[in-house]
């Protein structure tokens, strides 16, 4: 089955190696435990053509689920998601259609990776249940309706919570280990084995990479978990996800005990600091050496904390 071209290849400004935060936080580079729900992008009656923003929030959706099950997300925020209803079923669940409208996607063409991350990133998230796609839904023009103040609104709050990063970047083999991937594939052809295969060396579909061990995918379409040809074509670039809650948001206390001898680094002035002894070591240092190491501690076990988030800490000079 081939699909229409669903995906705007764009000149994107492509990132580090890695990803923005630089933190490994999945050696194994296998990021099926932590799915998210089986969503289609389709009601019985059209296509979104919203494929570009269902592979980014899966993206989000399985890191968020990979933060709670390792309790790194704090008691206000997630008490802050389920109140708000984002918690569906046992787990967080954003809204496609939200992201799909406001990045403008259209019918017919389908949208870029980068007017999706730049949704993401200006109106926050809602959740699935504020803005769905019904399945019994018949008419694909009232799926793009304009969204509503209260969703705006609560789109803004989410972000005053949380930090999403999106970042192209070109694909390599350690990518998995920092989160799963959005990349561009060719949807679909299927050889004798169940195996997926790309033929033409083009692309037209958006999903989202999670385990290089047989080169798994996770679509929007069933089969919903698809196996690829070990020499599977993808366009060279795609984008990676990842998330950090914004400690005003948060306990500062329970920040400090939960991430001792984390490295941090000030995204304003570019000052190196590290959690100890529940508080945050500043380091004063000049030397270049030094400071080439704790640049790299960062980028290996570390995040970055905004000018305000570095304020709130109790603080010892180093």
């Amino acid at each position: 089955m081939e699909f229409k071209n669903a995906v705007i290849l764009e000149d994107i400004k492509l990132g580090s190696f890695n990803t923005a935060d630089n933190k490994i936080v999945n050696e194994d580079k296998d990021w099926t435990k932590y799915l998210p729900v089986n969503e289609i992008q389709a009601s019985r009656y059209f296509d979104t053509w919203n494929c570009v923003a269902f592979s980014a929030l899966n993206c989000i959706e399985i890191y968020f689920k990979y933060l709670i099950a390792n309790g790194l997300i704090s008691k206000e925020n997630i008490d802050w998601l389920k109140g708000k209803k984002y918690w569906y079923n046992g787990e967080v669940n954003f809204s496609d259609r939200f992201i799909g409208v406001k990045s403008g996607t259209v019918v017919g063409t389908g949208n870029s990776g980068s007017n999706v991350r730049n949704a993401i990133i200006e109106h926050g998230l809602i959740p699935e249940q504020m803005f769905p796609l019904s399945s019994e839904d018949k008419y694909v023009e009232g799926y793009y309706s304009e969204t509503t103040e209260e969703m705006d609104e609560l789109g803004k709050e989410f972000l005053k919570r949380f930090n999403i990063n999106g970042e192209g970047i070109w694909l390599n083999p350690d990518m998995l280990k920092y989160s799963p991937m959005q990349v561009y594939v060719l949807a679909w052809y299927i050889n004798d084995l169940g195996q997926y295969y790309n033929p033409k060396t083009t692309v037209n579909h958006a999903v989202t990479k999670i385990r290089e061990y047989e080169k798994q995918i996770f679509d929007h379409y069933d089969p919903y978990i698809k196996t690829l040809v070990a020499d599977y074509y993808y366009h060279p670039s795609g984008y990676q996800y990842t998330v950090n809650e914004i400690i005003n948001y948060m306990n500062t206390e329970q920040f400090l005990k939960d991430n001792d001898l984390l490295f941090v680094r000030n995204t304003k002035t570019g000052q190196f600091g590290r959690i100890m002894q529940e508080q945050l070591m500043v380091i004063e240092t000049k030397d270049r050496g030094t400071l080439m190491l704790m640049d790299e501690a960062v980028r290996t076990n570390g995040r970055g904390l905004s000018e305000e988030e570095w304020n709130k800490l109790p603080k010892t000079n180093f």
